[in-house]
């Protein structure tokens, strides 16, 4: 899929950036640690796709886990708030991060989205991830 690049918060439209290749990555992440002892932790799920350019360049993207309809950037964590024994505790709801080798593009998303808690026992609520990215590389002017 094109990434429409007017669209994405990284694009500085100078020419020194050198765009070598963007696409779209969708994740699913359905947050269950139900296998981790002590406390509730986000899942994460990490994902890979191939650096056609075959150098180890700059990463951008940007990610949402609404279906598209808002977008974060990669700074982005998103919390949420639950309830634990009647007590209101804040929790990480998601967060991704992006990082390149020259085979690689590697993908890491972390959900810990989940219902409120009872006994010490909750419910995951799964996750989509939608990850647009690019490469680049600086020119030298």
């Amino acid at each position: 899929m094109t990434v429409d690049r007017s669209k994405l918060n990284y694009f500085s439209q100078d020419p020194i950036d050198k765009i070598v290749q963007e696409s779209e990555v969708t994740i699913v992440n359905d947050g269950d640690t139900a296998g981790t002892t002590g406390a509730q932790s986000a899942k994460i799920v990490t994902s890979t796709a191939t650096n056609n350019y075959g150098k180890a360049v700059l990463t951008r993207a940007r990610w949402s886990v609404d279906g598209g309809n808002s977008w974060n950037d990669l700074d982005a964590r998103l919390m949420f708030e639950y309830t634990d024994s009647g007590v209101t505790l804040y929790g990480l709801r998601a967060g991704v991060s992006v990082g390149c080798s020259s085979s690689s593009v590697h993908f890491r998303t972390a959900n810990g989205y989940h219902g409120n808690v009872s006994g010490g026992a909750y419910t995951p609520t799964p996750q989509t991830f939608i990850i647009q990215y690019a490469l680049f590389e600086d020119v030298p002017t």
